[in-house]
């Protein structure tokens, strides 16, 4: 049996703006700064305010060294060149524009997720090729397309307790595998399958790994008993986990897992059993389920060979 931002809030709390209040009339505190800087300009020489904007350098007068002089001489000066605020703001200004400029990130990330969207979508596609059709599962069997797929998505698995370590490798929404899944009928006889196309062959290896330890077989069961429920409408489903029959797989890795249990609709108790059976061939996984009845052990083999020639073919 087989199938399946962070937003930041920033607010600030802004006080009542400061005011100055003249003859019992408050005025903005900035109105005071204009007009202190127009009388700064009206008192200032023309040509030398003329100089000071055209000149790379701005200068400014300070008392000279030297005793005080006395109320009847001129004040010395000497000029005493600043540093000129305008470059450095100009500079400031664009340094901080590049920085906070989002667009070249925003940019990259966009063209980098639209990339990722095609090779998924292109991962996909080549899942529902390599499905077998139902000429290759057998004589007499006819697919059933989307119809009676089993549910191996995370939203059930989540739920399991025993499934917790397998959650990021084995369950559709949980591995980062592309998923096409179809299931087969002859007669009452349901065969299921999936094909599952990683973005690198290490996806697909942990898949089956994890498929094959001793510590997946009460996930599989406890699984089974969830989805096949869901699947069927049964009133109660129970598994357990049994030897698997004696046949050997195909692909660069392979396993097989093998379930006993009853389905129970109203008074009426149905047993139930599973082979189901995982290979891995390069960067992709097929999963081929059926009732241990259903296909002596020749023909299973026969099946699980035509499935993993078949994801060789499609996906290489």
């Amino acid at each position: 049996m087989m199938p399946t931002t962070r937003s930041t809030r920033r607010s600030a709390a802004r006080g009542p703006a400061r005011a100055t209040v003249v003859s019992g009339a408050a005025l903005p505190r900035w109105v005071w700064i204009a007009l202190f800087a127009l009388l700064c300009g009206a008192c200032g020489n023309d040509d030398d305010t003329a100089g000071a904007v055209a000149g790379d350098t701005a200068t400014t007068s300070v008392p000279a060294d030297g005793p005080a002089p006395d109320s009847s001489g001129d004040t010395s000066t000497t000029s005493v060149p600043v540093d000129d605020p305008a470059p450095d703001s100009a500079e400031t200004s664009t340094a901080s524009a590049a920085a906070d400029d989002p667009a070249p990130d925003s940019a990259e990330t966009s063209t980098a997720s639209v990339a990722a969207d095609d090779a998924q979508a292109s991962d996909a596609a080549l899942a529902a090729s390599a499905l077998l059709t139902a000429e290759e599962v057998g004589e007499g069997w006819v697919s059933n397309g989307t119809a009676l797929v089993f549910p191996m998505d995370i939203g059930l698995a989540a739920d399991v307790a025993t499934c917790a370590p397998f959650l990021d490798t084995v369950f559709e929404g949980g591995n980062d595998g592309a998923w096409s899944s179809t299931s087969y009928s002859r007669n009452i006889d349901v065969a299921l399958s999936s094909v599952i196309v990683f973005p690198s062959e290490e996806g697909a290896i942990a898949m089956v790994d994890a498929m094959a330890s001793d510590e997946f077989d009460p996930c599989w069961a406890d699984f089974s008993e969830v989805a096949v429920m869901q699947l069927t409408g049964a009133d109660a489903v129970t598994y357990e986990s049994v030897a698997p029959p004696q046949i050997e797989p195909s692909g660069d890795r392979a396993t097989i897992n093998a379930l006993v249990g009853t389905l129970t609709f109203g008074e009426t108790p149905l047993p139930d059993s599973c082979v189901c059976a995982v290979e891995q061939v390069g960067r992709a996984v097929v999963l081929f389920d059926a009732a241990e009845p259903v296909f002596t052990a020749a023909a299973r083999r026969d099946v699980l060979v035509r499935a993993a020639e078949r994801l060789g073919e499609v996906v290489g």
